[in-house]
């Protein structure tokens, strides 16, 4: 339960604290089994928001596998109990992929991006689709260690003329400033080396 404090609660803390609450947890998730299923799904998230692709790869199937129940792998809350269909850990599970792998964060300035992507290894390409955020909807695409929002084409564009991704300018531009890498559709340019330049 401590590594929650980290996400989806966003206490702050240094990246090392929240390493260790994650490997003390993960301790206990081997020697005593997951649990409910909406606490251990959530771990991934944490990875990859530290980065570690190697614990994504790693806690991904403990975080749904021992819940399937058959005929139709239905999740189950516990490893150990039949309590099926439970929303809850479908969506702790949702979340490992949505606000964990995408690097996005929601807050009280809508949806940004906090840290770079971090897409499992045998996944190369994740598209987020119909992605509403302050009134206008987005496919967000996540490739490699990058995340893109592009316009829905139905999208209304705020100047009636279409050519911005219409998010909130700081926490975006902010992220730009720091070399994180979130492209947009706004590119100006190639720079030295064939490297993209962002607006």
């Amino acid at each position: 339960m401590v590594p929650l404090l980290a996400y989806p609660l966003g206490l702050p803390m240094s990246e090392q604290t929240k390493r260790n609450d994650l490997d003390a947890a993960i301790g206990l998730l081997l020697k005593q089994g997951s649990g409910a299923m909406m606490t251990t799904s959530l771990y991934p998230a944490i990875a990859a928001e530290l980065g570690d692709r190697a614990l994504v790869d790693t806690l991904l199937p403990l975080s749904y596998r021992d819940h399937l129940r058959p005929p139709f792998d239905a999740l189950a809350e516990t490893p150990t109990n039949q309590a099926v269909h439970f929303l809850t850990g479908a969506g702790a599970f949702l979340q490992q992929i949505v606000f964990g792998w995408s690097g996005l964060r929601l807050g009280e300035e809508g949806l940004r991006p906090a840290f770079r992507p971090v897409l499992p290894t045998r996944i190369r390409r994740l598209v987020l689709r119909h992605v509403a955020v302050r009134g206008r909807v987005f496919d967000i695409v996540v490739e490699g260690d990058s995340a893109r929002f592009d316009p829905h084409p139905l999208s209304p564009s705020p100047s009636g003329r279409g050519g911005t991704t219409g998010l909130p300018s700081s926490p975006l531009s902010a992220w730009r400033r720091g070399g994180q890498g979130v492209r947009t559709r706004r590119e100006r340019g190639k720079g030295p080396g064939g490297r993209a330049r962002w607006a």
